[in-house]
């Protein structure tokens, strides 16, 4: 199963993530993105790549 990795120190708050997959990703009161669910099943794998590319900063990242 993947895992999603969140550089919270890079995340600009542009949301591209959550509006791509907001069953994985939610902004905090800070604007930072957190992710809600860190391991990804093999049929949602698709989605959060997207999302993890939506990035504009390139603070999200899937590994496995």
């Amino acid at each position: 199963m993947a895992a999603i990795h969140a550089d919270r120190a890079l995340c600009a708050g542009y949301a591209n993530c959550v509006m791509t997959a907001e069953t994985y990703f939610e902004l905090d009161d800070d604007g930072h993105v957190e992710v809600r669910r860190d391991e990804v099943p093999e049929e949602d794998r698709e989605l959060v790549t997207e999302a993890v590319q939506a990035c504009p900063v390139a603070a999200l990242r899937i590994e496995g």
